[in-house]
């Protein structure tokens, strides 16, 4: 119940029960199992799967198998976090499954030839990559609910004494730590010559207090707060219904496009892209995850951004133009009879080819993960 996919598999909870069928979700609690209670839809605490957790391992499959045998499901659907524990379950009880995942050399080697759905063509090119059978991929970008876009104008049109807002939306965790240090870095150099900018961090981590040091330290120098590191919020909507600016990746600046705001994709290779007509169809290919961007965005440009905010020359039309783009490629209710067309798809061609009770094949199955495991930790070590 961590990051974007959680989130993302949510919604297709949510067409499910709207469908009529019983929803029930399993995972390690973090943040988002909260929003599926919320739904009605009962949670259940389960260590997530890593070869090195071994006995976190055997505890998590021991109490998955105890609610698979309690809730009796008709299928399993599962994000990349789950593929390993749910493919167990469904070899040895028989259950078809459903994979909604990012692509990858690890995650394709574990598959037997089946059907996968995949966010972004990048997902899919990463999978074909290492050998993977294009026509079993399947890519489904959509995985927002969107009600309705906030009015850009509301924040637009300012006084030129009015504070400008800037958002960066991120986990504070190894691997995407970079790009915060690099946002603070350009608002620092940024805010001697704009006066009335400051940037609210969003998001948590194992970096989270050395962020918070980080942000006291800079507020010292400039003698005014300039970064307010806010932590985990669980009202993402409304910081960026606030906000002038906002920095990030994934699924974040997908949510600030989709409310008509200036939105940059940050990389871990310290550089940022504001999301535009122009620039918008290539970010999209990489699923706005700041990687291959064929161009940036520099600090004298997003300094130029800034005084256009100030003295309201916003295009107001190339935001709208933006927004539908990713609309069409994010927003869920397009693709919903596709999803609904999909589970039943699934659920008819597996159940022929599950076989019950196959302890067997389950035990087979974990054993090639941990091969696999230990082949590429010693290829990584050989290297």
């Amino acid at each position: 119940f961590n990051g974007g996919a959680p989130l993302s598999i949510l919604e297709y909870a949510k067409i499910a029960q709207n469908n009529g069928h019983e929803v029930k979700a399993v995972g390690e609690y973090a943040t988002s199992q909260v929003k599926y209670e919320r739904l009605g839809i009962p949670t259940y605490n389960v260590p997530y799967f890593s070869p090195k957790r071994v006995f976190k391992n055997v505890i998590g499959l021991w109490t998955y198998s105890r609610i698979v045998n309690k809730e009796q499901p008709d299928i399993i659907h599962a994000t990349s976090y789950g593929i390993v524990p749910s493919k167990f379950m469904s070899k040895l009880y028989g259950i078809p499954i459903m994979y909604s995942i990012a692509g990858g050399k690890t995650t394709g080697s574990i598959f037997d030839d089946e059907k996968l759905i995949v966010y972004s063509e990048e997902n899919k090119f990463d999978l074909i990559k290492h050998g993977y059978d294009r026509d079993l991929i399947e890519v489904i970008p959509n995985r927002l609910s969107i009600e309705e876009s906030s009015n850009p104008e509301e924040i637009y049109c300012r006084s030129k004494s009015d504070e400008i807002n800037l958002l960066l939306i991120s986990r504070l965790d190894k691997g995407v730590i970079e790009s915060v240090y690099y946002v603070i870095d350009v608002v620092s150099m940024l805010s001697d010559k704009n006066q009335n900018i400051s940037l609210s961090i969003l998001g948590s981590g194992d970096y989270l207090e050395s962020i918070r040091k980080i942000a006291n330290d800079l507020n010292k120098t400039k003698q005014r707060k300039v970064i307010d590191v806010l932590g985990y919020q669980d009202d993402v909507d409304r910081y960026i219904s606030q906000a002038h600016v906002v920095f990030g990746k994934g699924r974040s600046i997908v949510e600030s496009i989709l409310s008509n705001r200036i939105s940059l994709v940050i990389s871990e290779s310290r550089a940022m892209l504001k999301c535009s007509v122009s620039t918008v169809d290539n970010l999209y290919r990489y699923n706005f995850s700041g990687r291959n961007m064929q161009c940036t965005t520099s600090i004298e440009e997003l300094s130029e951004i800034i005084n256009d905010i100030a003295n309201n020359r916003v295009d107001l039309c190339e935001l709208e133009e933006v927004r539908q783009f990713v609309d069409q490629r994010y927003n869920i209710k397009h693709v919903e009879h596709r999803i609904n067309k999909t589970y039943e798809d699934r659920l008819a061609e597996q159940r022929t080819k599950c076989n019950r009770n196959s302890i067997v094949g389950a035990l087979y199955f974990l054993l090639r993960v941990y091969f696999l495991a230990i082949y590429d930790l010693l290829r990584s070590i050989s290297m």
